[in-house]
């Protein structure tokens, strides 16, 4: 996975608060997780599960660019618990 900056959508956002989650929660799923793809994906599309206690926490990201800058980055489309 390409080292690129980790930007939540509002929705995104709105998950982690009602989780009580950030940022670093997001990047500890995704590097210690485990592929949870549960369905095909298009390219770019990654989802990752860390199990906690009783509950499976679930981060799904995409690779984007910014529209202005043309930087790489990674755009946080999920974070739910299954």
């Amino acid at each position: 996975m390409e080292k690129c900056p980790l930007i939540p959508t509002l929705s995104a956002t709105r998950e982690l608060l009602k989780l009580n989650m950030d940022l670093y929660d997001v990047l500890k799923i995704l590097e210690k997780g485990f592929d949870c793809t549960e369905s095909k994906r298009k390219s770019g599309v990654i989802e990752r599960c860390v199990k906690k206690k009783n509950k499976i926490f679930k981060v799904v990201i995409v690779k984007d660019e910014w529209r202005w800058s043309g930087e790489k980055i990674w755009t946080i489309t999920h974070v739910g618990v299954l």
